[in-house]
């Protein structure tokens, strides 16, 4: 997977968001994305960027 032709760089770093609500202090609800900011190919030929879609939903008692 990490190999030195066309494996995959074993770090990675981006930028991301989360937002989020609580209602009526028991719902809450998040959403978040986050984003790669470099490749992670280690080929020439293709690039390669790590995406991440989050959503979550939590019941505090």
């Amino acid at each position: 997977m990490f190999s030195d032709k066309y494996g995959y760089k074993r770090f990675d770093w981006g930028c991301g968001f989360n937002v989020g609500v609580e209602y009526a202090k028991h719902f809450q609800l998040s959403f978040g994305a986050d984003w790669s900011l470099m490749n992670v190919s280690k080929a020439n030929d293709y690039t390669y960027k790590n995406r991440s879609f989050t959503f979550s939903l939590g019941y505090l008692y």
